[in-house]
Order: C-alpha cells, then sequence, then structure tokens
C-alpha cells in the first residue's frame, strides 16, 4: 500500500482500519455463551435420542438406523462440547497472562453482558437431563423390576414439577422483556426499510414489517398458555397413573409411566424452544449514528495523537522558519585599529604609528552554503511531516468510513440472522411434533425414514445459526466500542472498564 510509506521518516503513525474480530473479555464471553449452546445443544440430542428410543420400543420406528444416528449425533455434540470447554480454559490463560496474572489464577468471567443472549435456562436444562434419566430407568426393566421402584421413579418426577414452574415464571418475564423491547424493535424495522440495498439482496419492502413483530407477541403468548395447560395436565395424568397402579400388572404400569413422563420430556423442550424464541424477539441492537465527515472532525478535535501530530508539524514548520532566518543577508559595519608608539619608549602612542579602518562586511545568501543545505533539508523535512499528517486524516476519514459501512452490514445481517434462528426453532418444533403426532386412520403408523435425521439436522441448525447470531452482536459491539475509541470519546470507569460495557 503506497499510503502506508507516506512520510516514513516522521514520527506520525496512521490510523489502522477497524477489524472485524473479537477478543479479549469480548472474546472471552462470546466462547462462553457458544459452550452454553452447544451443552443446550447436547441436552436436547439427549432429548431427542429418548423420545426416538420411546418411538422405536412403540413400533412407531421400523429401522434402528434412526435412533442410532440421533445417538451418533449426541456423541459428535458431546465431543465437540469438551474440545470447546479445554479450548476456553487454554483462552483464559493466555487472557490471564495478558493481564499480568498466573496462568493457575482461579478467576470468574462475569458474563452478564450477555445475560440476554442465554437462549436455554440453566435451570431447565438441569429439569431436562433428570426426567431423561428418570424416563431411562423406567424404560430399564432393571431399575424397574416391581411397583414400588416405579412408585420411586414416580415420586422423583414430581419433584421436577416445581422447578419445571418456576422455569415457566421466568418465561413470563421474558415475555414482558419482549413486550418491552417492541418499540426499539419496530424502530430498527423502520431504519432497514429505508435501505436502498435491500432491493440488491432481493429482499421486499415488506420484510421487515411492524406487524410481524405483533404477531409474533401473540403467538408466544398464545404457545405459553398451552404449555401451562400441558404441564397442568402432566400433574393429573400423574396422580390418575398412582391411583390405577395397584389395578395394572407391571408392564403396562411401566409402559404408561413411560409415556406420561415422554410427553412431559416434550413439554420441556417445547418450553425450552419457547423461552428461546421470546429472548431472541427481546434482544435489540443499540443503533450507532455514524457520519464519516462530522465524526473525522470532532476526532480530530478529540483524539491526543490527533493533538500531537498537529503540535509535531508545527515544531517542524518552526524549525524550518528558524533555518530561514539564518539566510537573511548580514550587513555589518566593521571597526578596527591599532595603536602604534615608539619602539624604545613603551607607552607612549603615536597618531602616525598609528592604524585605523572603517569597512562594511555583506554576507548574502548565495555565500551561506551550509545554511542553505540546512534550510531545504528543514523543508524536505516539513513537507514530509505535511504528507504524513495528511495521510493521518485520511486513514482517519477512512476508518469511520469502514464503521459506517460494518454498521450498516451489521445492522442487517443482525436481523437475517435473528430470521434465521427463528426459523431454525420452527424447525425444531416441527420435528419434534412429528414425533407426538398420533397414527392417522388407515395409515402406517410408523414414522418417516427421514424422521431423525430431520430432527438432529434441526438442533445442529439452531446451534449453528444460535451461535452465528450471538457472533453478529459482539463484533456490532466491538465495532461500536471502537467507534468511540476513534471518536476519542471511550470513558473508562475506576475499573478501566468501558462505561457501556
Amino acid at each position: 500500500n503506497p499510503a502506508g510509506r507516506v512520510g516514513g521518516v516522521s514520527n506520525i503513525s496512521l490510523v489502522s482500519p477497524p477489524s472485524t474480530g473479537v477478543s479479549g473479555f469480548l472474546g472471552l464471553i462470546q466462547e462462553m455463551q457458544s459452550i452454553r449452546n452447544q451443552e443446550a445443544n447436547v441436552a436436547k440430542l439427549n432429548d431427542s435420542l429418548s423420545q426416538l428410543q420411546a418411538a422405536f420400543e412403540a413400533g412407531r420406528i421400523g429401522n434402528r438406523l434412526q435412533v442410532d444416528q440421533a445417538r451418533q449425533a449426541l456423541y459428535n455434540g458431546q465431543s465437540r462440547l469438551l474440545a470447546a470447554k479445554s479450548s476456553f480454559e487454554n483462552r483464559m490463560d493466555g487472557y490471564k497472562i495478558f493481564l499480568g496474572l498466573p496462568p493457575n489464577l482461579e478467576v470468574a468471567v462475569l458474563d452478564d453482558y450477555i445475560e440476554h443472549f442465554r437462549f436455554t435456562d440453566p435451570l431447565l436444562v438441569e429439569v431436562q437431563e433428570q426426567t431423561n434419566l428418570i424416563l431411562s430407568q423406567i424404560r430399564d426393566p432393571q431399575n424397574s423390576q416391581n411397583l414400588e421402584s416405579l412408585f420411586s421413579l414416580h415420586i422423583q418426577a414430581n419433584l421436577i414439577v416445581p422447578k419445571a414452574r418456576n422455569c415457566f415464571h421466568q418465561l413470563e418475564d421474558d415475555l414482558e422483556a419482549f413486550k418491552q423491547a417492541i418499540p426499539a424493535r419496530k424502530k430498527g424495522y423502520k431504519n432497514l426499510r429505508k435501505r436502498t440495498d435491500l432491493q440488491e439482496l432481493g429482499m421486499s419492502l415488506d420484510a421487515f414489517r411492524d406487524q410481524d413483530i405483533d404477531k409474533l407477541w401473540r403467538d408466544l403468548n398464545s404457545t405459553a398458555q398451552s404449555l401451562l395447560k400441558s404441564l397442568s395436565g402432566f400433574e393429573d395424568k400423574m396422580k390418575e397413573w398412582k391411583q390405577n397402579t395397584s389395578e395394572q400388572n407391571l408392564e403396562n404400569a411401566r409402559g404408561k409411566l413411560a409415556f406420561i413422563v415422554n410427553e412431559f420430556s416434550g413439554t420441556l423442550l417445547e418450553l425450552s424452544l419457547i423461552k428461546a424464541s421470546a429472548r431472541l424477539e427481546s434482544i435489540v441492537l443499540e443503533k450507532a449514528e455514524i457520519s464519516p465527515a462530522q465524526d473525522a472532525k470532532t476526532a480530530s478535535n478529540n483524539r491526543m495523537d490527533a493533538k500531537n501530530n498537529r503540535a509535531a508539524l508545527v515544531d517542524v514548520w518552526r524549525a524550518a522558519d528558524l533555518a530561514r532566518d539564518n539566510l537573511r543577508t548580514d550587513l555589518d559595519l566593521v571597526l578596527s585599529g591599532d595603536l602604534g608608539s615608539d619602539s624604545m619608549t613603551a607607552g607612549q602612542f603615536k597618531s602616525d604609528e598609528s592604524i585605523w579602518s572603517v569597512g562594511l562586511e555583506l554576507d548574502t545568501p548565495l555565500a551561506k552554503v551550509r545554511e542553505r543545505n540546512r534550510y531545504k533539508e528543514a523543508l524536505i523535512r516539513y513537507q514530509q511531516y505535511r504528507r504524513s499528517y495528511l495521510a493521518f486524516e485520511d486513514t482517519l476519514l477512512r476508518a469511520f468510513r469502514e464503521h459506517f459501512r460494518l454498521s450498516n452490514l451489521y445492522e442487517l445481517n443482525f436481523e437475517l440472522n435473528r430470521a434465521a434462528v427463528r426459523g431454525a426453532i420452527a424447525q425444531v418444533d416441527l420435528a419434534r411434533l412429528r414425533l407426538d403426532e398420533p397414527p392417522k386412520p388407515g395409515k402406517s403408523a410408523q414414522f418417516g425414514a427421514t424422521t431423525a435425521r430431520d430432527l438432529v439436522n434441526a438442533l445442529n441448525d439452531l446451534l449453528e445459526a444460535s451461535n452465528n447470531f450471538l457472533d453478529v452482536w459482539i463484533g456490532y459491539e466491538a465495532m461500536r466500542m471502537r467507534y468511540v475509541y476513534d471518536l476519542g470519546q471511550l470513558e473508562l470507569n475506576q475499573n478501566g472498564v468501558w462505561e457501556e460495557l
């Protein structure tokens, strides 16, 4: 890049363009949330495996290949989770060394900054794992050899219900947060509708409609009420099973209890999906109003390096001005005289023995070769600094132009990735509902040959879309922080942390 070599001998450094990469603290919390997403994916895969295993035992899946495919996907997810945790620990050690701390020091990362990106509630994941464990024990004849053991598992399943209700109450809070974010979401949609590049991307003006947000709000509330009814229905079915168990044999009791807990497991999966949807829709991107030309002027007045660069340029100009002063014509009046005396009598001066002279000395610039060379050198140095300072201002303007382009890119990508997560959640929901779909009269009761694969692919798509959505938001926040830094307005608190972080 020729611009990078302009004024290479000066001390004026250029402004580097903004980067799309994320490191440091933001990189840590990004990787931490990715691990949580992977943990949620493993929990959902484990739950799906239990559902498919139950369907296979009930004869609704004729080929065990589908169950094995789901199990293989679970193993792969667990392997990726272990690798992600190891990578996070290595990155944490590097960050501690960067802070001047020993790598063996125990520290905790406070990630409240991305609390709203926790699409999966840790408590809900724990409840799902406990439910799957109880379900597997119910299905295993070795763990449920008699009615007493089934009663024990029945009690354990009932103990999970209060935790599930607590998760439902948290869902109500998430729905309220979505409701509060609707005005900001509509404002963001309005800004996107004004963009001229939507048609270039093959998108119509109906891509971002306010009524779509209102419809999402109504649908999520309706689904939440249905889940509450399902949760109450689970409690009623558990009471009914307990009352009628004495009249059933062991196999029937085991099968009915497994069926009830299996339905409850599906309800928990549905609850996790709607919680993810509510949190997804409540996230708002804080828009950065970027005007490259005006921001460059503001940064030039605020940034200390800009002030230092101007001061350095003035110093070089003053040095050249001083060198020019040395080239002025000098006219000197020279007076000299010798007093003479008789050589035999010292101290007796005689006028005829004295010599007096008066003269003028003229020193023109043509004769000042050394001063002229110094002045030329000073002029060249001034031009080098001047060009370097102009290059500094140009790169400063370029940085804000890139901020402007990145901001537009992130704003549109943010909504596109939100839609991708929304679509992935819908895919998981549809694939999950297919497992609960009763057989149609006159048709085969078995599922399709791709049921398991569709469910696994939907869960993996949800994981990828969630991570991409997080990456866009973290990248935008890093860009916004760099934008404020380039403006010279980055204010830190007493702990050295950006006040908006």
